[in-house]
């Protein structure tokens, strides 16, 4: 008997994706301001038998920020493989030192 997972049928994967797809924009627009929605594009792709998300994120001209779960808009940028948070001062010294789109 096989440990490998069993690939979903076409017809059960769409009905997923398009669900997934739909959360995943929903919560980019509850959880970030502003809307970001019109710079993602969700692309589902098999990978060794399984489903993996792949997001693309357009160049938009103006800042986004994460709205936490006190509801406080919080900046954060990306530096090599982390993420970090920016406040005050250093916040504005990135956002004038980066060129947008």
């Amino acid at each position: 008997m096989s440990a490998e997972p069993t690939p979903a049928p076409a017809r059960e994967l769409v009905r997923g994706a398009d669900r997934y797809q739909r959360r995943l924009l929903d919560f980019c627009r509850t959880a970030i301001e502003p809307d970001p929605s019109a710079f993602l594009r969700v692309e589902l792709k098999r990978v060794e038998d399984r489903t993996v998300g792949v997001i693309h994120v357009g160049h938009p001209r103006e800042w986004f920020y994460f709205r936490g779960k006190d509801k406080n808009l919080r900046f954060y940028i990306r530096q090599g493989a982390s993420v970090k948070e920016l406040m005050g001062p250093d916040a504005d010294r990135f956002k004038a030192s980066t060129k947008r789109a």
